[in-house]
């Protein structure tokens, strides 16, 4: 069963009094999936080519481990599959220049 991946913490989380609080979106790929607002990856600017998608989940399935899926919260057709990049080139350095770790920050923000 896909569940989704949380930063702060393993999805599902054994908590029925935040049941309320969770937000329902009806995916293509996966069906109904439940999600806290922490577990929201938002890209401020959209994504190249996808500007008007900003809200994702970051899905895990394990029959496909150690590929994820960004799945759009607006639109439930849409995701992506996601690889770690380490897979691809294990000697890669991450870097962001200052603008997009200032549009990073100005998005945690809000």
């Amino acid at each position: 069963r896909p569940r989704c991946f949380s930063l702060t913490h393993s999805w599902p989380v054994n908590c029925n009094r935040y049941v309320s609080m969770m937000r329902v979106i009806e995916t293509a790929r996966f069906g109904t999936i439940r999600f806290a607002e922490n577990e929201v990856i938002a890209f401020p600017a959209g994504l190249p080519g996808f500007e008007e998608e900003r809200q994702f989940l970051l899905v895990e399935s394990p029959e496909s481990m150690p590929l994820r899926f960004l799945q759009s919260i607006a639109t439930p057709a849409l995701c992506f599959v996601c690889a770690p990049v380490e897979l691809v080139q294990p000697d890669y350095e991450r870097w962001l220049s200052r603008s997009d770790r200032d549009l990073l920050a100005a998005g945690a923000d809000s």
